[in-house]
């Protein structure tokens, strides 16, 4: 009898203690399923893509939000794009695209393979012909502004190449 006693109490205070902890932990379940609407307006403008230049643009900037949070995500994304901008002839995006991938191969310490992409955007970005495919103008931008962005990220490219070029010494 008393060990009877002693079996159900057990299992009472299981259940007790099961519920407790499971309450306890629901507020940590709740917020890790929180969703990022950022990420889910990127995914849909992807799904949403009409035209080559919309998918390409959706995996750029898909690439872009996972360049620091996940590298593979990131590469699959720019991988993707990447085609899409040499097909399409557009320079500054393909030398966006390269740029963004030479930055996940130095975060991996692969400096070699990073300053071949750095290089080759930055031979695309010096290139006066390629303010003559710039498909991205915001209204009201004129070419010559267009033309010093173009300059921001060559010096940008320039910057890069020569901290890689330091770091292979």
């Amino acid at each position: 009898m008393n060990l009877l006693f002693n079996c159900e109490l057990i299992k009472k205070s299981m259940k007790i203690f099961s519920k407790v902890i499971s309450l306890l932990l629901l507020p940590s379940l709740i917020a890790g399923q929180q969703e990022n609407p950022y990420l889910n307006r990127l995914y849909r403008s992807l799904s949403d893509a009409a035209s080559d230049t919309a998918r390409m643009e959706a995996c750029g900037n898909l690439g872009s939000y996972y360049l620091l949070v996940d590298r593979d995500s990131s590469n699959f994304y720019l991988e993707k794009a990447l085609p899409i901008a040499v097909k399409l002839n557009l320079k500054l995006a393909e030398a966006s695209i390269l740029n963004k991938m030479g930055i996940i191969l130095m975060q991996q310490e692969k400096f070699s393979k990073s300053l071949e992409f750095y290089l080759k955007a930055l031979n695309i970005a010096k290139d006066p012909t390629t303010e003559k495919n710039i498909w991205n103008l915001s209204p009201g931008q004129s070419p010559r502004t267009a033309r010093t962005a173009r300059s921001k990220q060559q010096l940008r490219f320039d910057r890069t190449a020569k901290c890689l070029y330091r770091k292979l010494d």
